[in-house]
């Protein structure tokens, strides 16, 4: 039967297009812990993919809803959480790296995304002894449809011979995986990637581009 879940939403509900007789969507405010609570009660897990606008200056976002997130999953007697995240996040990991220098410091605001996510780990590190979290470590993402590739793991800040792109799906696929498997990333924040051939990386990025052209017409 698959799983059973609950989508939370930051405002309208009816904004999810998607319905499944598992599926129950509700609003919730990520900021605050006595929000989600209720919410998380009676489930096993909770899944985050939580992302936010790149700001100009340092935020806080990140480390702000995680920790919502945490305070709200104690009382609500769940243990299970994981949580999207990014290569890159420890700023000593990006030194000679082709694929941050070339492309993802030139983003405006990236920066500031990577070290609050960054912070956003040190919270679940500090919340071992009664949090199970596997945060995962993604490259640029992407539209494209899921693939049946191999999905490659390091523990580490980034995916030695993995491609700089990655469709969402890939990672879902992976997420949902490490909630059948709970104990093999637990307590861990590990790296993952796929691995293109130079072609598949060429036409992935061209289809990359024209997506995102399409928010600056």
């Amino acid at each position: 039967l698959g799983h059973t879940v609950t989508a939370v939403v930051r405002d309208d509900p009816r904004k999810v297009s998607t319905t499944h007789p598992n599926l129950k969507v509700v609003t919730g405010d990520v900021f605050r812990a006595e929000s989600l609570e209720p919410i998380f009660r009676d489930h096993d897990a909770v899944l985050s993919v939580l992302g936010f606008p790149k700001q100009e200056n340092p935020m806080s976002d990140f480390e702000t809803s995680i920790s919502a997130m945490v305070a709200a999953m104690r009382p609500a007697g769940v243990r299970r959480l994981v949580t999207i995240s990014a290569w890159y996040t420890d700023p000593v990991s990006r030194v000679g790296q082709y694929m941050f220098d070339n492309m993802w410091s030139k983003i405006p605001g990236l920066v500031h995304t990577l070290d609050n996510e960054g912070e956003m780990e040190k919270v679940l590190v500090g919340a071992t002894s009664d949090i199970d979290f596997t945060s995962v470590r993604a490259p640029t993402l992407t539209w494209d449809p899921v693939t049946s590739k191999d999905i490659l793991v390091q523990d580490a800040h980034w995916v030695d011979d993995g491609s700089g792109f990655i469709p969402r799906e890939d990672v879902a696929r992976f997420m949902l995986s490490t909630l059948d498997d709970p104990t093999k990333w637990n307590g861990r924040a590990v790296a993952i990637a796929i691995k293109y051939t130079d072609e598949e990386m060429g036409a992935a990025a061209v289809r990359f581009k024209e997506h995102m052209a399409m928010y600056t017409k």
